[in-house]
């Protein structure tokens, strides 16, 4: 007997396609952090980060990479002033990715506003990111925060992950047919 003409092909095709359709669809774990900024150069506002990423990424699939930037109010008793806008240069460099939005961001914000950036990256191999934020102060930059993440790329049998739901969804296909063939045949 032949493996194709086994009364069981057609289920066993589209238990494996539904199997590579789960894992292709099935949502990544993410991680998250935050951190306070505070630059030891004068007149450099202290900022809060927070940062919600993936565990891991899929081979060939976009994942969303968030950071959110915050000024703290200026401390209540505190002397008002005539705030000055905080400005940042905010700049992912990476490894082993492409992401999107490329260019370095400059953003300026006041005590008490935030700002959310969002990049779609993509990897086919092990990658990482740094996040680099410098204070910018007339024509100078100062460095002032520095975060690293590394992420491990995995795939299926080594296919991207729209190839593999491709091929999951043919298996459903040919094993339907299939079974749909050996449930005529035994009419």
């Amino acid at each position: 007997m032949r493996p194709w003409s086994h009364p069981l092909a057609g289920a066993l095709l589209i238990l494996v396609g539904l199997a590579t359709l789960g894992w292709s669809w099935w949502p990544m774990p993410r991680r998250a952090g935050s951190a306070g900024i505070a630059s030891k150069a004068v007149g450099a506002p202290h900022l809060e980060a927070r940062w919600d990423v993936p565990a891991r990424l899929r081979r060939g699939e976009a994942a969303k990479v968030l950071l959110h930037l915050s000024r703290p109010a200026e401390a209540a008793g505190s002397v008002p002033q005539t705030p000055e806008p905080a400005r940042v240069r905010l700049t992912l460099e990476r490894r082993g990715l492409t992401a999107t939005p490329e260019a370095p961001l400059e953003i300026a914000f006041l005590p008490g506003e935030s700002v959310s950036v969002t990049w779609q990256v993509k990897a086919e191999h092990e990658a990482s990111a740094r996040w680099k934020l410098e204070w910018l102060s007339g024509s100078e930059s100062l460095p002032v925060w520095l975060h690293v993440e590394n992420w491990p790329v995995e795939s299926l049998f080594g296919l991207p992950v729209p190839v593999a739901r491709a091929l999951g969804s043919m298996l459903i296909a040919v094993g339907m047919l299939r079974g749909w063939l050996q449930w005529r045949k035994g009419r």
